[in-house]
C-alpha cells in the first residue's frame, strides 16, 4: 500500500516556503516512504532553496496581487488563470492524497484546483492578521491551522486549530555551543543579531550601519548581521570602513539556509516580524528589538504584539528607526542584565516548538493507512 503523497504549496518568500519544509520533515520522520512535491514560485528564493535542499519541485509563474488597480493587477490575473490550468496538470500527474498550503499568491491557483479534484487541503495562516489569499482560500480547506490565537476569529465557521508556526529541525536542534564555535565567539561575549528576513530589510541595514561606530565601542559586543542576499555586498563594503574597538566585532551574511546554530548563539536581536522570525525568536529566548514591516496591512505589527505585550520585545516603528535610535535601545538593554534575563524567559514561555508535529498530524490524517 502507498505511504501517501503530499503536495506542499507556498513560495515567493522564505516565510511561505520554510513552513512547508518544516511540516514535510515532521511527516518524513513518521512516514519515511511518503512522497512529496513542492510547488513554489519562479523567484530565485524558491528555486535556490529547493535546489540546494534537493527537494522535488515545480515552479509556477505566479504573480502577487497589488492592492490597487494597475497593469500589475492585470498580469496577476492572467498568471492566475494560467496557473490554475497548470495546477490541474500537476495534480493529475502527482495525484496527491493531501495538500498543505501556506497561502499567498502561489497557492491562489493551486488550492481551488485541489479542492475541485477532491484532494483535502490543510491551509496554514502564519500571520496574526491573515492575508487576503488565506481568507479567500479557507473555504477550500478541510482544516485551517493558525500560528496565532488572534487570527481564529477571522476564520469563523471553519475548522480552525491553533498550532503555532512550524519550525525546521535545524532550528529545533540548534546548538548555542556550535553557533559560537562557528562564529569564533568566546563564551563571555554578547552577541547582537540583526535579521531582515529572507529578502533583507534596507531600513534595518542602514540603521545598523549608522549605529556601528557606537556599537563597536561596546566592550566584547559581537554583531552578526543577516543583510539579505541582495544587500550583502553594499553592506559589507560600508561596514569595512568602520573599525571596532574593545574586542567588539562585526560579521555579515547575505542569506543562510540553515541559520539555527547562529541564531542560538545570540543574546539580543533586532528583527523584522515575519511569523517565522517571531517563532524562532521566542524559541531561542532572544530579547527582541522588533521593527515590523509597515506594509501589507501592517500584519507584522500584529505578529510582534504578543512579545511586546508580555515584555519580551521593545517595539520600534519602522519610520522611527535610525542609527541613533538603534544604538540607544541596544545600549539601554545591554546595561540591564536583569531585564534581558526576564525578556528571555518570557520569550521562551511563548514558544510553540511542537507546531510542525501538530500540523503534520492533521495532514497525515488524510493519508492512506
Amino acid at each position: 500500500m502507498s505511504a501517501g503523497r503530499v503536495m506542499f504549496v507556498g513560495g515567493g518568500t522564505a516565510g511561505h516556503t520554510i513552513p512547508c519544509i518544516a511540516v514535510s520533515e515532521a511527516i518524513a520522520a513518521r512516514r519515511p516512504d511518503c512522497e512529496f512535491l513542492f510547488v513554489g514560485s519562479t523567484r530565485p528564493v524558491d528555486r535556490g532553496l529547493f535546489e540546494r535542499l534537493g527537494l522535488p519541485h515545480v515552479l509556477l509563474d505566479a504573480q502577487p496581487f497589488p492592492y490597487r488597480p494597475s497593469m500589475a493587477l492585470l498580469r496577476a490575473l492572467l498568471a492566475l488563470r494560467q496557473g490554475r490550468a497548470r495546477a490541474r496538470e500537476i495534480i493529475a500527474d502527482f495525484r496527491p492524497d493531501a495538500v498543505f498550503s501556506t497561502g499567498g499568491y502561489v497557492s491562489a491557483p493551486v488550492v481551488p484546483e485541489a479542492s475541485r479534484a477532491r484532494v483535502p487541503v490543510v491551509l496554514h495562516a502564519a500571520d496574526a492578521m491573515p492575508g487576503r489569499a488565506n481568507l479567500l482560500l479557507a473555504k477550500h480547506a478541510a482544516t485551517v491551522t493558525v500560528a496565532y490565537e488572534a487570527s481564529v476569529e477571522r476564520f469563523r465557521g471553519r475548522n480552525v486549530v491553533v498550532t503555532g508556526q512550524p519550525m525546521r529541525r535545524s532550528i529545533l536542534e540548534a546548538s548555542r555551543e556550535r553557533g559560537r564555535a562557528a562564529l569564533g565567539v568566546p563564551p563571555e561575549a554578547t552577541v547582537l543579531l540583526a535579521l531582515g528576513g529572507s529578502q533583507g530589510a534596507d531600513r534595518i541595514n542602514r540603521a545598523l550601519l549608522d549605529a556601528l561606530p557606537h556599537l563597536l565601542t561596546i566592550e566584547g559586543l559581537q554583531i552578526v548581521h543577516f543583510t539579505g542576499a541582495a544587500h550583502e555586498e553594499r553592506v559589507r563594503e560600508a561596514a569595512a570602513a568602520i573599525r571596532p574597538a574593545g574586542g567588539a566585532s562585526y560579521r555579515c551574511y547575505g542569506y543562510v539556509d540553515e541559520p539555527g546554530d547562529l541564531l542560538a548563539a545570540g543574546d539580543l536581536v533586532v528583527s523584522r516580524c515575519g511569523s517565522s522570525s517571531v517563532a524562532e525568536i521566542a524559541y531561542f529566548g532572544l530579547p527582541c528589538i522588533a521593527v515590523p514591516l509597515p506594509i501589507a496591512g501592517g500584519h507584522q505589527r500584529y505578529n510582534a504584539q504578543p512579545l511586546v505585550d508580555e515584555g519580551a520585545a521593545v517595539l520600534v516603528e519602522d519610520e522611527y528607526l535610525s542609527g541613533g535610535t538603534l544604538a540607544g535601545v541596544v545600549s539601554e538593554l545591554l546595561a540591564d542584565a536583569q531585564r534581558l534575563r526576564r525578556m528571555s524567559e518570557v520569550a521562551r514561555s511563548l514558544a510553540r516548538p511542537q507546531a510542525a508535529e501538530e500540523i503534520a498530524e492533521r495532514v497525515m490524517g488524510h493519508l492512506p493507512g
